[in-house]
């Protein structure tokens, strides 16, 4: 992989969605919200520190190829539309990776987090009936149980983001792939320096 980076005319990267999913997952029944803010600043330090250090070996290997670096999005907001939290901790770290990505030349965001995490539900009126259905469904309320079971439940085979895997509610699907394709094709187009004279 290394070899491979070295001779790179580009390069395409997704970090930071495990991370924060795992922050999530140990954090998710904190009701109280600065204590939950607190779990996700230190939480968001780890990953910047990771992250530039990330970026920083890539271009050891490599410092002349674009970067090209997907942002994260929320796989399971169709299932809690409703609940702000997790909506806002995509974004903040969405804001962290941008900052310490700044810092690498040569660096370009693509940004994927509304387009994927939506999905089909593209419209104010379908989004405003997505979160009735999920304070219906949720009662404003997320526990580890709902997260998991809702979102995150392997044994299931329907995923309701067209975009997601039914596998594991959180990667995307073909449908999905082909969507990130097309919106980092866009930023290689903007920035063709990768293109070999």
């Amino acid at each position: 992989m290394q070899d491979q980076v070295s001779k790179a005319q580009a390069i395409v990267m997704t970090v930071g969605g495990n991370d924060l999913l795992q922050t999530l997952e140990k954090n998710v029944t904190i009701n109280q919200q600065s204590r939950l803010d607190a779990q996700l600043d230190t939480a968001e330090a780890t990953y910047q520190t990771k992250l530039h250090r990330l970026l920083t070996t890539v271009r050891g290997y490599n410092d002349r190829a674009p970067i090209y670096l997907y942002s994260i999005y929320n796989p399971i907001y169709v299932y809690f539309a409703n609940i702000d939290q997790i909506t806002n901790a995509v974004d903040d770290w969405n804001a962290t990776t941008k900052t310490t990505a700044a810092k690498t030349d040569n660096l370009y965001m693509i940004d994927i987090n509304r387009a994927l995490s939506v999905g089909q539900f593209k419209s104010v009126t379908q989004q405003a009936r997505l979160k009735r259905q999920s304070q219906k469904s949720n009662n404003g309320k997320l526990s580890t149980q709902s997260f998991q079971e809702m979102a995150l439940a392997s044994d299931s085979d329907k995923e309701l983001n067209h975009y997601l895997s039914p596998v594991d509610h959180f990667h995307p699907n073909a449908r999905g792939y082909r969507l990130m394709t097309r919106y980092a094709f866009q930023q290689m187009q903007a920035h063709q320096q990768w293109l070999l004279k």
